[in-house]
């Protein structure tokens, strides 16, 4: 006999020969639970892929990268080139990162890429580097600069009209060198050290000195002897102070020369500047040069 609907009987034939009988509610938990198992194993089966798969995901990936490789090669050798042309040392460096898992890996980028943390001048964006480009360099200086400045400072001759007169020792250097980056961060403007074009050699300084006291904001210059006479002087002196005025507003910038050295008044002559007259200065007199504004 059968019962209700919710109360229907069917046989369920056993190997034992025996008969069990279920209700269809109890036939309808059991058909859910296969059913949420076999989606559970799909799920599962789905979110992990396969090794072949992982494989061929990874030589497709890694071959679509080396075609586009391929594809800029000529656009990235005249970049090698153009950055070869424009100044010593290598092309490339290479920079270790983390990635994922903690894994390390390896960067190659262009040396001439620059950090612009800043949106400000053109001197800002360049990151204090190449003010020329021919002939010298100008840039900030760093302490690896040291040795290089305080030979020119222990030389006599490189010295005779600087300051007081008179070489100085490794000491004096290196707080020359603080000072000189000091005052870019005090003032907004200073000295760069010039590097020369072929061989990337230090062989000198030019820029601005503006320290408390002084008689005015000093366009001044120093090079070492062996790069007398070549034109770097004249070259450096003249592309600070084009960038002073163009970048930093300094339209009154004056030079102060000592009356025996005709070299210096000889190039502030070449630059525009007018002699002033005499003034005295750190235990001597010297000649006040202004420079022309623009």
């Amino acid at each position: 006999m059968w019962s209700s609907s919710s109360e229907r009987k069917y046989r369920i034939p056993l190997m034992s020969g025996r008969v069990v009988r279920r209700s269809w509610s109890q036939s309808a938990l059991c058909s859910m639970s296969c059913e949420r198992s076999v989606i559970s194993w799909r799920s599962v089966g789905r979110g992990r892929p396969s090794k072949f798969h992982s494989i061929c995901s990874a030589v497709i990936g890694r071959s679509a990268a080396l075609v586009a490789l391929v594809l800029a090669s000529p656009l990235l050798a005249l970049i090698a080139a153009a950055i070869k042309l424009g100044s010593p040392g290598p092309v490339l460096f290479v920079q270790t990162r983390v990635g994922a898992h903690g894994r390390p890996f390896r960067l190659m980028k262009f040396r001439t890429m620059h950090d612009r943390r800043t949106a400000g001048s053109e001197w800002e964006c360049d990151n204090r580097d190449r003010v020329t480009r021919i002939g010298a360099w100008l840039r900030a200086f760093r302490l690896a600069d040291l040795d290089a400045y305080a030979a020119m400072c222990a030389d006599e001759e490189v010295m005779r009209y600087i300051g007081s007169g008179g070489a100085v020792g490794r000491d004096v250097a290196w707080r020359h060198l603080a000072m000189f980056l000091g005052a870019w961060a005090l003032v907004g403007h200073g000295t760069w050290a010039i590097e020369r074009k072929g061989d990337g050699v230090l062989i000198g300084r030019a820029g601005f000195l503006d320290p408390e006291g002084w008689p005015g904001c000093e366009l001044a210059w120093l090079l070492a002897r062996d790069a007398w006479g070549q034109g770097y002087a004249f070259e450096a002196a003249q592309a600070a102070l084009a960038f002073g005025r163009r970048e930093q507003g300094l339209s009154d910038v004056v030079s102060l020369i000592r009356p025996d050295n005709a070299r210096s008044i000889a190039l502030a002559a070449r630059l525009g500047a007018s002699d002033t007259g005499p003034i005295e200065f750190m235990g001597g007199t010297s000649r006040l040069y202004r420079h022309a504004p623009p």
